[in-house]
């Protein structure tokens, strides 16, 4: 299993859930310190395999931060296996947490591997999207995962604390456009990339396709990866470190012929 650890120093703490690299290139950068605070803030998350042994698990996954409850602090949400309940610790404020998937609506049971918080229906709340590959059950060797259970679950914020499931409702993007049993969600983005007023969704995949969900502004989105050109790994068929393992990046790219958004 992996732990998620939540390190303080007096200004901006650190959650680590897997492993992650921090330098600087600046010679004078000062180093902060950090200590172990995950006794004194509730915080104890642990990225449990129960005998999954898919190769791709042993990365952990990818959590997401974001004051989804507007009281002024910053709560965070982190995926599981499947089989076990995503988790969501509201930040109290007096630096504890507390697990409130289940209560508010977020504990999701599928193969979850990172989650963008978006407000997609410009409600002025954010909605919660948890992107999965296809479920692995424990013990279940690769050749009997079923390659269609790979989707993405979208949390409807209600405003009052609690979210609803609209998966259903959100048209193409519950599905994975071409799944495959080992595939790997990696880098997730968002970004209103047709200037409709509307955020859309684009999610990078290690050796499978990648997919661009369009917001079509009424709770659905339509998959536009290959009109737009986007399906195809840099490198396909191999792991696409630059999309998949890191996080993928929306920008205004200013030039003297577009404003336009452009994904790196």
């Amino acid at each position: 299993m992996f732990r998620g650890t939540m390190y303080l120093t007096g200004k901006l703490s650190l959650l680590m859930v897997g492993i992650a690299w921090c330098f600087s290139t600046r010679a004078s950068a000062q180093m902060p310190s950090f200590i172990d605070a995950n006794g004194e803030t509730g915080f104890a998350f642990q990225h449990t395999l129960v005998n999954n042994f898919r190769s791709s698990r042993f990365y952990a996954s990818g959590p997401a931060a974001a004051d989804y409850d507007r009281d002024g602090d910053i709560d965070l949400f982190l995926p599981q296996a499947f089989g076990l309940p995503d988790e969501l610790y509201r930040n109290n404020g007096d630096g504890t947490f507390t697990d409130v998937a289940a209560t508010v609506g977020v504990a999701g049971l599928k193969e979850s591997r990172c989650a963008l918080w978006v407000d997609y229906d410009n409600d002025g709340w954010l909605d919660l999207f948890v992107f999965c590959d296809p479920d692995a059950p424990p013990g279940q060797i690769s050749s009997n995962i079923d390659p269609s259970t790979a989707g993405t679950l979208l949390y409807r914020n209600l405003g009052n604390g609690t979210f609803v499931d609209v998966t259903a409702a959100s048209g193409d993007l519950a599905f994975h456009p071409n799944p495959i049993q080992q595939m790997v969600i990696g880098g997730v983005a968002a970004a209103d990339i047709n200037s409709d007023g509307y955020l859309d969704i684009f999610l990078s995949c290690w050796n499978c396709q990648n997919a661009l969900y369009e917001n079509n502004g009424d709770g659905t989105f339509t998959e536009r990866g290959v009109d737009a050109g986007v399906e195809t790994p840099s490198i396909p068929g191999r792991p696409c470190l630059s999309t998949s393992i890191a996080t993928t990046i929306w920008t205004c790219w200013s030039t003297s012929t577009s404003g336009r958004m452009h994904c790196f």
